[in-house]
């Protein structure tokens, strides 16, 4: 990895909003909702099925990137909690991340073509979730997403106008003969897309050469930093 690398979790964690600050809004503003399964239901996989690693009480991203274990087709997500790293095996396009933790990561399968960009739901879950710190694991490259002040202003973008427009958009969803999972499914990309002009291309070619890093950047107030994956 390049010198991102040398950076310390807790130097990560210093750069983004405090995570309590963070709880605070998103607990008691925000009023989270998580898409999947309630915290507990994720606690309770985690405590059964996780696998762990110690790393000491504040690793370098070198030391936390090199012990996450990876797959050619599927997922694997976790946290960094009190030196352990925390991990679970989750499915081919979908992880189990603990919404309330500061320091998080998922990996995406390394033989998909698009392994090295993140995906709208990436971004998106991001900005729903109060994580402080996320990490995520490509085929030759990470990438970190560090939640700022900067970036708050854009969640309570959000959480505004889905206040004000997201029923209409369901019910227009569900005139339209949508399936809830459709719904469930479309609902992350409908909101880049109509709150932050936010489009990633359908076509591969066109995918590959999208500048997600200045879009994240720019519309949704995301600081990022980018390494280069040794080989394992």
């Amino acid at each position: 990895m390049n010198t991102i690398g040398h950076i310390t979790i807790s130097s990560l964690l210093e750069m983004a909003v405090d995570h309590h600050k963070l709880l605070d809004y998103y607990n008691n503003v925000y009023e989270l909702i998580t898409l999947d399964n309630e915290p507990g239901d994720i606690e309770r996989i985690y405590s059964t099925t996780y696998g762990k690693v110690a790393l000491g009480s504040d690793p370098t991203l070198q030391d936390f990137v090199s012990h996450i274990p990876v797959a050619p087709d599927f997922e694997y997500a976790g946290h960094f909690r009190d030196g352990l790293l925390n991990y679970i095996e989750c499915g081919k396009t979908e992880c189990r991340i603990l919404p309330y933790e500061s320091m998080v990561f998922h990996t995406h399968p390394f033989n998909s073509e698009i392994a090295d960009i993140p995906s709208e739901l990436d971004l998106y879950l991001f900005l729903q979730h109060p994580y402080a710190v996320e990490c995520t694991i490509g085929r030759d490259k990470c990438w970190v997403f560090i939640k700022t002040a900067e970036t708050l202003k854009k969640v309570e973008k959000m959480r505004k106008w889905k206040n004000k427009h997201m029923v209409n958009m369901i019910c227009e969803m569900v005139r339209n003969n949508c399936s809830d999972d459709e719904i469930t499914y479309s609902a992350p990309y409908l909101f880049l897309e109509k709150i932050f002009n936010i489009i990633m291309p359908n076509d591969l070619e066109k995918l590959l050469c999208y500048d997600w890093q200045n879009a994240a950047r720019k519309k949704l107030g995301i600081t990022i930093l980018v390494g280069t994956l040794r080989s394992r």
